[in-house]
C-alpha cells in the first residue's frame, strides 16, 4: 500500500484489513404495511412517524391471552426494516 493511501485511512480511523475484508452477511430489508404497536409505543410515536400512519385501529385483547390487546397502524407508504 502507499504511504500516502496508508496515510489517509489512518487520519479516517481505517486499516488496511478494513479496506480488504469482505462483507459475508447482507441485509434484508422488509416491507411493512401494517402491524400491531403497543399501546405504550403508538403514544411515543414522534411527528414524523405519526405522519407516515394513514390509519390506526384499537385492537382489543383476546380472553384467556396475556397482554392488553394493541393499535393496528396501517402506514401511507410501506416501511422498510432490517431483521428477522
Amino acid at each position: 500500500m502507499a504511504p500516502l493511501q496508508a496515510c489517509r485511512l489512518l487520519r479516517l480511523g481505517l486499516t488496511e484489513g478494513f479496506m480488504n475484508s469482505k462483507i459475508s452477511e447482507a441485509f434484508e430489508a422488509k416491507p411493512i404495511v401494517e402491524e400491531v404497536l403497543t399501546v405504550t409505543r403508538f403514544l411515543k410515536l414522534s411527528v414524523e412517524e405519526k405522519q407516515r400512519v394513514k390509519e390506526s385501529q384499537i385492537v382489543p385483547p383476546r380472553l384467556g391471552a396475556s397482554g392488553f390487546g394493541g393499535i393496528l397502524v396501517r402506514y401511507k407508504l410501506p416501511q422498510y426494516r432490517v431483521g428477522p
